[in-house]
């Protein structure tokens, strides 16, 4: 796995060339079957029944190009979110969005915060 996500980041652009070796050391000290059960864990989480129910401002930010999570399921849980001022959208952002396009989460998060002030 520490193979296939290096090059997924390298490819993505999510990862300088640079920190490409720092990436792939820290990946390789990591538990593979600990990675897994999370990851298969993450996959069965299912918010819809009780995403109405925040009642705190909340912020969405989709990124559009998604591989992970489908862009649809994300506006879909959106639609059930009662105070929010803001979806942000974050236009060819894959999953890596938050590596890829840090100036556009930065800002995202900084409104929000200024939002609940």
């Amino acid at each position: 796995h520490t193979w296939v996500r290096t090059r997924i980041l390298r490819d993505s652009g999510a990862a300088a060339p640079e920190h490409l070796r720092w990436f792939w050391t820290q990946h390789l000290n990591r538990d593979a079957s600990l990675y897994w059960e999370a990851g298969f864990a993450i996959s069965r989480f299912d918010s819809a029944d009780w995403i109405g129910e925040i009642d705190v401002t909340t912020s969405v930010v989709v990124n559009t190009a998604d591989q992970l999570l489908d862009p649809a399921v994300q506006y879909e849980l959106v639609g059930r979110v009662a105070n929010l001022p803001e979806v942000v959208e974050v236009l060819d952002a894959r999953h890596e969005g938050p590596l890829t396009h840090p100036g556009e989460y930065a800002s995202a998060i900084g409104r929000l915060a200024e939002a609940v002030q």
